[in-house]
């Protein structure tokens, strides 16, 4: 913090859940220049969305591989290296808008055998809020 805003803060690890300070520790050990390599990929993607905004009007994708975890599975109490195991059929669909800064939307519009909701992800292009939100809309009224 002191180098890139100029203050000193201590971190009280007490206040942090495991997630947190095992994502700061796995920052620490990247290698040299491995920022500037994600960040120059995260543009390529971004620039690969906008193409096919330039065909589609939205990109429809499930939220996440599964049905919604038990209750617990992520508690902030797991060390983070199972935190991590545990979140990647959560991390697969939903990142892509999060990187580009585009809007998306997800509904559960549908229910699993388990009775569980089934959620559908929907990302577009910047500025077509109105557009998501209009659909959500519709589905809601349909």
């Amino acid at each position: 913090a002191e180098e890139n805003f100029g203050r000193t803060e201590t971190v009280l690890n007490e206040l942090l859940e495991p997630w947190t300070l095992g994502l700061g520790k796995w920052f620490d050990r990247l290698p040299e220049g491995q920022v500037e390599k994600a960040v120059a990929r995260l543009k390529e993607d971004s620039l690969k969305t906008n193409e096919i905004f330039n065909t589609y009007d939205m990109i429809l994708s499930p939220v996440v591989q599964t049905t919604a975890p038990k209750n617990g599975l992520m508690a902030p109490d797991i060390p983070y290296d199972e935190l991590l195991e545990r979140s990647v059929n959560f991390i697969t669909f939903t990142p892509l808008a999060n990187v580009t800064g585009d809007p998306a939307m997800s509904l559960p519009l549908g229910l699993a055998s388990n009775g569980l909701p089934i959620g559908s992800h929907f990302h577009s292009s910047i500025g077509t809020e109105q557009q998501l939100l209009e659909l959500a809309l519709q589905l809601e009224n349909a």
